[in-house]
């Protein structure tokens, strides 16, 4: 859920520099394709650490 939420909002951010009418190129445009589904697969994942929802990691330091 958390991997498509990050998805949906950076590929919203492409569509809005399309719409200025930048990234058309067809090289642009694959690179910043694979770059959202890199960037989501990140962001998702610290999103997640950040939560505390990875085990084994504890972002604040609670369980020290």
């Amino acid at each position: 859920f958390t991997l498509s939420i990050v998805y949906h909002t950076l590929n919203g951010i492409r569509h809005l520099v399309w719409d200025s009418g930048h990234g058309f190129t067809p090289k642009l445009a694959s690179f910043t394709g694979g770059l959202v589904i890199l960037a989501s697969i990140v962001g998702a994942v610290a999103i997640w650490i950040a939560a505390g929802l990875v085990p084994g990691i504890d972002p604040l330091g609670v369980g020290q």
